[in-house]
């Protein structure tokens, strides 16, 4: 299946609406066809026994197109240290979420959001109530 600009310029006009995927409908048939040309392995590694992930080599923020010659497999790892914030993001991981196959990496990618969705709220109150009854004013330290 070919696939131009333009199919892919009317895809990134629609994801700019909230109820519409930032992907385009057919995202996971061009993976798949990326995965498959990479023999499944990362393309910086070459290992196979990690979760796989499609990147894009120029950035869809930069105006990188869901072309098949402007993505790579890459591993997990290898993804996390091409992009360092990704694996703590929760929208990041919820794209990966709604779009990956294996239900080992569903389910760790599960735990990971309600972890995430669970720590900040609590960091937040232990912050708060540590500097309320343990952190004295320095007008008030005698020490």
């Amino acid at each position: 299946m070919e696939y131009s600009a333009s199919d892919n310029l009317n895809s990134h006009a629609l994801s700019n609406h909230p109820s519409v995927s930032r992907y385009p409908t057919d995202w996971d048939s061009i993976a798949h066809q990326v995965r498959l040309r990479d023999g499944n392995r990362c393309v910086i590694c070459g290992r196979n026994d990690r979760p796989l992930h499609v990147d894009h080599i120029h950035p869809r923020s930069q105006g990188g197109l869901d072309l098949p010659s402007n993505l790579r497999t890459l591993c997990e790892v290898c993804h996390v240290k091409r992009h360092p914030n990704m694996s703590t993001d929760p929208q990041w991981q919820k794209t990966v979420l709604m779009h990956t196959t294996d239900p080992l990496e569903k389910r760790r990618l599960k735990r990971n959001l309600l972890l995430e969705t669970l720590k900040r709220p609590i960091t937040k109150r232990l912050k708060y109530y540590y500097t309320k009854w343990f952190v004295k004013p320095k007008k008030h330290r005698r020490w």
